[in-house]
């Protein structure tokens, strides 16, 4: 495997235990003991923008399972705490009375999923797709040695400007809540460092309503000033 594929497995991997979407894995309780369903089979929360946001949670073998779920609202892609701002009048059909940046979940029976996207949301306004940026930071021109303490900054975009992150011990970063289909400028820098500038296409999203990896991925490497 190349190096650049490598890197974008172990990113989507990374996005998978940030954001528990892109290997299709979120924390359930086991199955009560004698049922017949596919335990292998997970829920699958789906949401698109009409004139409002609609969300559908389906498994395999079952069907559409939508009017039995319970629905709410959570900070966390794996967070189990409804958000008491967001409220669904119809299944799948979240409204929140103040400005909030959440997931949508649904629970049917002792099992959670939630949207691979989060939604910023407020009273009377559309809905707006959000996804995390996320990547590492390498020290020179050449070799995977990563660099922590790098600040990654987006410059500008509409709905992105002054978002940041700085990289841990691991050179990883995390950027939250960026809207999707934005271009924006991203930079990265640290002390002793040349700084680094990326114009970004934007991040897109797949037509199955996952992040497109590839997208949602972007690395540095930063040389060290003369």
């Amino acid at each position: 495997m190349g190096a650049s594929r490598l890197r974008l497995a172990i990113v989507g991997c990374l996005v998978a235990t940030a954001g528990m979407a892109a290997c299709g894995e979120t924390p359930t309780s086991p199955a009560t003991p004698g049922t017949a369903r596919n335990t292998f089979a997970p829920l699958d929360v789906r949401c698109w923008l009409e004139a409002e946001l609609l969300c559908s949670v389906h498994r395999f073998g079952e069907g559409d399972l939508t009017a039995r779920a319970e629905w709410y609202a959570t900070e966390l892609i794996w967070g189990t705490t409804a958000d008491p701002a967001v409220t669904f009048p119809r299944p799948g059909v979240p409204v929140a009375s103040r400005p909030v940046k959440l997931y949508i979940a649904a629970r049917v029976g002792t099992e959670t999923r939630a949207s691979s996207l989060a939604y910023d949301m407020a009273p009377g306004a559309r809905p707006i797709a959000l996804a995390a940026l996320v990547g590492f930071s390498y020290e020179g021109d050449t070799g995977f040695t990563v660099l922590e303490g790098v600040r990654v900054d987006l410059l500008d975009g509409d709905g992105t400007a002054g978002l940041s992150a700085v990289t841990g011990g691991g050179g990883f970063y995390t950027i939250s809540h960026v809207r999707v289909g934005v271009p924006f400028t991203i930079r990265a820098s640290k002390a002793g460092y040349l700084p680094v500038n990326v114009q970004h296409p934007g991040i897109r999203v797949l037509p199955e309503g996952f992040p497109d990896t590839a997208s949602i991925a972007q690395h540095f490497r930063l040389i060290k000033r003369p």
